[in-house]
């Protein structure tokens, strides 16, 4: 995956669907145990809820200072903050 380039402070994940066996590899399975994640189904993908949860989730400096990188599949995305 193009996430274990380099240093990572944070990575949050954000569930979109279910994700099949086959797309749950080794390194999402430790993501998942790891770092925060925000399933976007229990806000009944109330967009603004899951941006605040996002928001919430992220260190608390200022906007402009991240460099976010961004993994996306059609069952989850993952935000790489360095």
């Amino acid at each position: 995956m193009v996430l274990q380039e380099g240093r990572t402070d944070y990575i949050v994940v954000v569930l979109l669907e279910d994700v099949p066996q086959k797309a749950l590899t080794e390194e999402l399975k430790v993501y998942l145990k790891t770092f925060t994640y925000i399933d976007a189904r229990e806000y009944s993908n109330d967009i603004e809820m899951i941006r605040k949860r996002i928001r919430f989730a992220l260190p608390k400096i200022p906007l402009k200072q991240y460099k976010v990188l961004i993994y996306h599949t059609d069952f989850f995305c993952l935000l790489k903050i360095l």
